[in-house]
């Protein structure tokens, strides 16, 4: 469990640790959302009567061009951020994934050997050998022999290999 835990690494998400990166992201999306909602208040404030918000901007006629100007270009340019980094991403994660991963060790080579080890002795005590299981071609198992749903994870910890 603690590989599959290791596999994603976020700062971010950490348990502990990375105050300045968690503040500085939140104060970030914050005025970015204000950045993207004032100008939708505004709008709805100047197509009322104006007095939906006292302290809200109310443009006039000619402010409205300057408004929708500006809201039609700020969507179309993060629409192009957007997608550019989208693809920016794609290339990157898959570049990620076919030439980082595949040299990267993402398990506990020692752990799955020593858990292997385990199983086999499992195997050996509760179906016989190795040769036998391999070799034989009709085998029933009897109910005294099947696994209790946690006994793997139960013998792994008894052994101190952690699953």
């Amino acid at each position: 469990m603690r590989d599959v835990k290791n596999f994603v690494q976020d700062k971010f998400y950490a348990r502990h640790g990375n105050a300045l990166l968690k503040f500085r992201e939140f104060v970030s999306s914050l005025l970015l959302w204000l950045l993207l909602i004032a100008p939708i208040v505004i709008l709805f404030n100047s197509l009322s009567t104006g007095d939906l918000w006292r302290d809200v901007y109310f443009w006039t006629y000619q402010d409205g061009f300057v408004l929708a100007n500006f809201i039609s270009l700020s969507t179309l340019f993060g629409l192009v951020l957007g997608l550019v980094f989208s693809i920016g991403f794609v290339i990157r994660t898959n570049h990620y994934v076919t030439k980082v991963l595949p040299n990267k060790i993402t398990y506990d080579q020692e752990g799955l050997k020593k858990r292997e080890a385990v199983l086999e002795e499992i195997y050996t005590e509760r179906f016989g050998d190795e040769t036998f299981r391999e070799n034989v071609r009709f085998y029933s198992v009897k109910p005294e022999q099947n696994f209790d749903n946690s006994f793997v994870r139960d013998t792994f910890k008894k052994e101190g290999c952690d699953f």
